[in-house]
């Protein structure tokens, strides 16, 4: 997301400034306080965001997929039966989309909050450490921490992932120029062969990274 911002401003002869490191819990407060132009990472467009929000084009879309202790062999079945159970812990931040996601699906699984400043290797820590039972994430972000701790963690599959999340663009609420400039701005990257070539680089750095959107 910082090629692609960077890319964005030269094509648009405009210099990026990176101003802050926004919390992932108060980005439409943060946006609307004028902290920040636009939220340039990852996010997660969804309905609670998009109440003070705006939500533009989606740059990709990731897999939210189940991560589990390697010796637990209690996950079979759909996945309604394999956690929607009460003594299934799920660890997550509080008041982001994919936790919001596993309390309405999997009501009566227990939740284990973390704090939106603790990364994602602390969530997968807790699964490993015992403190919770499953992680739902995308693999880009589980790779890192499984290629250093082999053995650790146990990747169940799409058939039992969460959800599919679009990842895109974004302006404070009532920014709508801001948005139309971006949006704009991604559909030239696109048509110019600029975006393909940025998915190609990072999916290689990191498999699974995120599926193009059209």
């Amino acid at each position: 997301m910082v090629d692609l911002f960077e890319e964005i401003g030269k094509h648009a002869n405009l210099k990026v400034e990176w101003a802050a490191q926004l919390d992932w819990g108060t980005i439409p407060a943060d946006l609307a306080a004028g902290k920040a132009d636009s939220f340039c990472a990852a996010i997660y467009a969804n309905a609670v965001r998009a109440r003070g929000m705006l939500f533009g084009d989606v740059t990709g879309r990731q897999y939210l997929e189940p991560f589990v202790r390697a010796d637990d062999e209690r996950f079979s079945g759909p996945p309604e039966q394999a956690f929607n159970q009460p003594e299934i812990r799920v660890v997550g931040w509080e008041g982001t989309p994919t936790l919001m996601q596993t309390q309405l699906r999997f009501p009566k699984a227990k939740t284990v909050m973390m704090s939106t400043m603790e990364g994602t290797s602390n969530a997968m820590q807790a699964v490993v450490t015992d403190k919770a039972d499953v992680f739902f994430t995308t693999m880009a972000d589980a790779s890192t921490f499984m290629k250093h701790n082999p053995g650790k963690l146990r990747r169940l599959g799409r058939e039992y992932y969460l959800g599919m999340q679009a990842l895109a663009l974004n302006a404070p609420e009532d920014e709508h120029n801001l948005l139309n400039f971006l949006n704009t701005s991604l559909r030239e990257l696109k048509n110019d062969g600029t975006f393909d070539r940025l998915m190609a680089k990072w999916n290689k750095i990191s498999p699974d990274f995120m599926e193009a959107a059209p």
